[in-house]
């Protein structure tokens, strides 16, 4: 593998773990080894992208080459790649690599995305953590994965909570580090943008060709680019992501389910409720009962 024949190559979407034809659920958070997961492929983890996941590859010993869609990099251990949803990426290991993959839904970015407007954009591009600045993010990252190996009462809360602080602290990071570019064909790149509008607009319901016109392109394209890469039209992920975020909502806050319609600007609260119930065969009141865990209270 090489940067130049990556950037020519049918990149892979994975909604699930790289080579897992599975899904995952909204809040999602998995923790691995790096031999666990690239042993079987010979070290070689193929250029691909998640739609929908985060990874934080954390590498105590040994080698990697590290590529995106138009760059490669020698990394020597100990080093960190933080890498966000839609960016192409790969990896050849050295045989004797000892790193671990921490792996976490977008509903968590979405869910801060509430109380720091700016994170979904500080967060949408690669970069890689060395030296000096490495410290307090192993720190956080250890803990997560012996949380996520122990089976502890109260395991899944804390976890979040662990998860958060780690994100927050890449997010106060991110305008210090000097960044990777995030490896995109033009078809990735307008989607990430498209999704990127849907996240910070107060009236996610405005048109297509709206949308469209924002991102230089015709409404047609965007279809077309949205059924490309997501097997959906583009009407259908903007409601994916009002969904998203309506989860976020019915997660974490104790509004009730009219506030959290208008919050996402839906007219109609009984549309949201049909809309909701359509996505995930419960209404948002259902859904909101069957979570077991305390919520974060709004401040």
């Amino acid at each position: 593998m090489h940067a130049n024949s990556i950037q020519h190559h049918e990149f892979i979407n994975y909604s699930g773990l790289y080579r897992e034809k599975n899904t995952h659920k909204e809040n999602y958070i998995f923790c691995e080894t790096i031999e666990n997961r690239s042993k079987d492929f010979n070290w070689e983890v193929d250029a691909h992208f998640h739609s929908s996941l985060y990874q934080v590859f954390f590498v105590e010993s040994g080698y990697a080459t590290f590529y995106t869609a138009d760059e490669q990099i020698c990394l020597e251990a100990p080093f960190m790649c933080f890498i966000p949803p839609l960016s192409i990426h790969g990896f050849h290991f050295g045989a004797h690599i000892d790193g671990r993959i921490l792996t976490f839904s977008d509903f968590y970015t979405e869910t801060l995305h509430e109380r720091y407007p700016n994170i979904l954009h500080a967060l949408e591009t690669i970069f890689v953590l060395k030296g000096d600045a490495l410290p307090p993010f192993r720190e956080a990252f250890n803990k997560i994965h012996n949380e996520f190996n122990e089976s502890k009462v109260g395991k899944e809360i804390i976890l979040e909570h662990m998860l958060y602080l780690l994100v927050l602290q890449f997010y106060r990071y991110s305008n210090e580090q000097p960044s990777l570019k995030s490896g995109h064909n033009n078809n990735l790149y307008y989607f990430k943008k498209f999704q990127h509008l849907i996240k910070v607009s107060r009236s996610p319901f405005m048109s297509l060709q709206v949308y469209a016109d924002h991102l230089h392109i015709t409404a047609k394209h965007l279809n077309r680019i949205c059924r490309s890469l997501k097997q959906m039209s583009a009407l259908q992920v903007v409601q994916v992501e009002l969904i998203l975020k309506a989860k976020a909502h019915l997660y974490h806050f104790n509004s009730n389910i009219s506030e959290i319609a208008y919050e996402l600007g839906f007219d109609d609260p009984s549309y949201f409720t049909r809309l909701f119930k359509k996505h995930t065969g419960l209404t948002p009141n259902e859904y909101r009962k069957q979570i077991p865990l305390a919520k974060i209270e709004q401040d």
